[in-house]
């Protein structure tokens, strides 16, 4: 009994979901590993927080490097979006602002 082939739409739902899995695994990963870190002091939400937001950014760099047609600076993308991921996060005296504008995507 021959089976049916998988349409193209279960096919990219069932690589998505292994992706997701992937993803998963290796956040969960990166989490353990900040924890374990000497002197981290990281406790398990922190760790998961920030292995996250760092996710979030190197996606968000990729989507905004696609969307330029490949031609925005990578490297600028990456320090721009840790720098105000740096930037969001707990607030001790003095709000820091950015030293430097932020190159437009195709720019560089």
């Amino acid at each position: 009994m021959s089976r049916a082939p998988a349409s193209r739409s279960s096919t990219t739902t069932s690589l998505r979901a292994r992706l997701h899995e992937k993803r998963a695994h290796w956040r969960q990963q990166v989490s353990d590993a900040l924890r374990d870190r000497p002197d981290a002091g990281l406790d398990a939400f922190t760790a998961d927080l920030l292995t996250n937001a760092a996710t979030a950014a190197l996606d968000t760099v990729s989507h905004e490097w696609l969307r330029s047609g490949g031609t925005a600076d990578r490297a600028a993308l990456l320090d721009r979006a840790f720098t105000l991921i740096r930037l969001a996060g707990p607030r001790t005296g003095t709000p820091r602002r950015p030293s430097r504008s932020w190159p437009r995507a195709g720019a560089g």
